[in-house]
């Protein structure tokens, strides 16, 4: 598994199964971590998971950093 720099999120590496690209491989996020600018009091983040689509969605609003890493490392959702 890959990590980059895509919206705060995780990275998962592809590869490719087409004769004519085989070997191939590609980045796709799975999870994203969007910054809540709106709270003052504390640092929050919405986390976000990618369809197949490629739309995002908000699985959770408004939780910290460690609710949010928990989340990611328990619910399968959020894992490639």
């Amino acid at each position: 598994m890959g990590k980059g720099p895509h919206d705060g999120g995780e990275v998962h590496d592809f590869s490719m199964c087409f004769p004519e690209n085989a070997g191939q491989e590609f980045d796709s996020p799975f999870t994203r971590l969007d910054h809540q600018e709106e709270c003052l009091s504390a640092t929050r983040f919405d986390v976000l998971w990618r369809r197949h689509t490629g739309l995002w969605l908000r699985q959770r609003a408004s939780v910290t950093l460690e609710q949010a890493l928990r989340m990611i490392a328990t619910e399968e959702l959020l894992q490639p």
